[in-house]
Parts: C-alpha cells; structure tokens; sequence
C-alpha cells in the first residue's frame, strides 16, 4: 500500500451486506489502511444494496465517506449513498462493460421469419452460487425448481414452434458456482434437440463471438446481458438479483424481465412472444447513449485523479 498513489476499487455490487458483513469489512480494511498512507480512494463502477443492518449501514458509510469520488453503475446505487448521508462526489453512469464496442450486425428480432433462430441462454445454479440472507436457502431452492420447470417448457416451446438451435453460455465453471451444468441440466430435461455450450476459459472473444450470432438472449449473468444488448440483441433477463432489474430498467426493457421469484411457463411465453419483433436499432440506438456516457463519465473520472 505504501508504494501505489491511487487505490481503485470495482466494480460489481460490492457494497451491501445481504451476503454477510465479512466482504464489506474486507473492502473497509483496504480503504483505511489506504487512507492511513495518504493515499487516495476511488470506488469505480460499484454497485450499492441491498443494505438491511445498522452495522453494513455504518460499515458502507466508512468506506464510501473515505473516498475522493464515487461513480456508481446505476442511478438506484447512488440515491443509496446518498440517503446514507455520503458527501464526497458521487457520479452515476453504467457497468463499465458498456463501454466496449460490440455491435456485428442489425438483424430485426423475427425467430418466425428466421431458419433455425439461435437463442443464447446464461443460466447460474442460483441456490449454489447466491448465498443471501434475503431469502432463505429452502425457498431458494424451491423457486429455483419452479424456475427450472418453467424454463424447459419455454425452451421447448420455442424448439417446437421455431425449430431453434440453442447455445449454452457457461461464464463460471467453479465448486459452488457452476454454470455448464445448470445450463446442461435443463436444456438435457427439455427435450430441445439442437444446442451446444460455449465455455469462458479466459478468452472472452470466444463468448462475445458466440453470443453476437443470436437472435435472443434468455440470461442470469449481468455480463451476457450485457454483451447481448451491446449486440441489439432482444434480452430475456432473470432477475435473481436486483442487478439484473437495474440493468433492464436502464435500457428500458423492464417488461422483459422473467421474474425468478414468480416463475410461470405462461407468463415467460407471453413475455418472449411480445419481445420477438423488436428491432435491434431501437436497443442500439439506446445503448450507444449508455456507451457514450460511461466513456465520457469514467474518462473523466480518471483524468481527474491522476
């Protein structure tokens, strides 16, 4: 700590105390030790919340008030801070992934009209991977089975319907935290006939690839949403974590986002018939206003420190 000048912390949803006290802690202990040094403390594209305890409260507050500037990647993140009673600088903008250029083609979403309609799918095994004390882990466990059984019927009405390929898009692949075999489990028990999976192993260009060659993302990891909306593609997004609703909020696509805690074969039909003809212009369009500020917003930011 003694020999940097600047101390960044981010990004992600670091400051919420629903998975527990140690992580902020963790962060609280870098930002002390760096502030003892002289040092200056920038927190950069942080998520903030849920924050549920006096204690993460005031924890939350010592690491944000310790800071010379603050940019959030949402504008609910910074109203938190805010409320908290945080001062210093606070800039709300988006996930720093924003600002990388995806974009390939300018398909309109028409799976009728398309031969073999590729769908991506990102799902996490969410009761594994997500321990939060804002739900107990056995109706976890029993929404995540719903869940399941409402995403096979879905995927199977679209292989039925559409005679679609599906590709299976495994970012984590860790004890606890396994993507390929959520997503292999059920594309195995729902009876689709064409799908293959593509595995993250540090070249994120083979993920990018893979998705920007879909016509539609059925996603749980913020970061293939992402990837798929920077593409204009149409993003059925699963909102196991609040994250997920902040993101679609931002681009204005809150009407398709497949509630985890209510899943319904019905409701995930309706909502995937009435996103199959949007135009990937209009999301484009929307994402490179997003883009344009995370590069003017996180530039800035920088420049300003150094």
């Amino acid at each position: 700590m003694k020999k940097i000048d600047i101390l960044v912390i981010g990004g992600g949803e670091l400051l919420r105390d629903d998975f527990g006290i140690k992580p902020i802690l963790g962060f609280l202990d870098k930002v002390l030790l760096a502030k003892h040094y002289k040092k200056t403390v920038v927190l950069f594209g942080v998520g903030v919340g849920p924050i549920r305890t006096s204690l993460g409260r005031m924890i939350i507050r010592n690491i944000a008030k310790n800071c010379e500037i603050i940019i959030t990647r949402d504008k609910e993140s910074a109203e938190k801070l805010i409320d908290i009673g945080i001062k210093v600088p606070i800039i709300s903008s988006h996930d720093v992934v924003f600002s990388r250029y995806f974009w390939k083609n300018n398909r309109i979403c028409d799976l009728s009209a398309s031969t073999n309609p590729r769908i991506a799918v990102s799902i996490r095994d969410w009761p594994k991977a997500y321990n939060s004390n804002m739900i107990s882990k056995k109706h976890q466990v029993e929404k995540f089975l719903e869940f399941r059984d409402a995403m096979k019927k879905l995927l199977k009405f679209i292989d039925d319907e559409y005679n679609a390929s599906f590709h299976g898009i495994s970012l984590q692949q860790s004890f606890g935290d396994d993507d390929y075999h959520a997503i292999l489990g059920i594309f195995n028990e729902s009876g689709i006939r064409n799908y293959d999976m593509t595995i993250y192993d540090n070249n994120i260009e083979s993920v990018i690839t893979k998705i920007s060659e879909c016509d539609l993302m059925i996603g749980m990891r913020l970061h293939a949403c992402i990837i798929a909306l920077s593409n204009g593609i149409p993003t059925l997004a699963v909102n196991y974590d609040s994250k997920l609703d902040k993101l679609m909020y931002s681009v204005g696509m809150q009407k398709y986002i497949l509630d985890i805690m209510n899943p319904s074969f019905l409701k995930y039909k309706e909502q995937f018939l009435k996103i199959n003809n949007i135009n990937r212009i209009h999301i484009i369009e929307k994402i490179e206003g997003i883009r344009s500020n995370v590069h003017l917003t996180y530039e800035n930011c920088l420049l300003n420190i150094l």
